[in-house]
């Protein structure tokens, strides 16, 4: 589904390199790690980190320039992600 929304809007999805489950929000996720390109062709790289709970979607999705943004700026949402409750 994010991946598509992504498709839709312009960017070139090169890879999905993970989907696992994960702990979110104190409840089991799922996670999803990606590889894709702009449309100026820069090579991007993100993660979407989501649970349903009761019929609704709640979704952390991060996505950056691979080369410096991503390594730069992945540990802050992945504290983020690791801290998120939903209220």
């Amino acid at each position: 589904m994010v991946l598509d929304g992504l498709r839709r809007d312009g960017w070139a999805v090169l890879s999905l390199d993970s989907l696992r489950p994960v702990p979110f929000a104190g409840g089991e996720g799922i996670r999803a790690e990606f590889r894709l390109r702009d449309g100026r062709g820069v090579a991007q790289r993100g993660f979407a980190v989501a649970r349903v709970i009761d019929g609704r979607l709640f979704m952390i999705l991060f996505v950056a320039a691979e080369d410096h943004y991503f390594p730069t700026l992945a540990p802050a949402v992945e504290r983020i992600v690791g801290s998120a409750r939903i209220v």
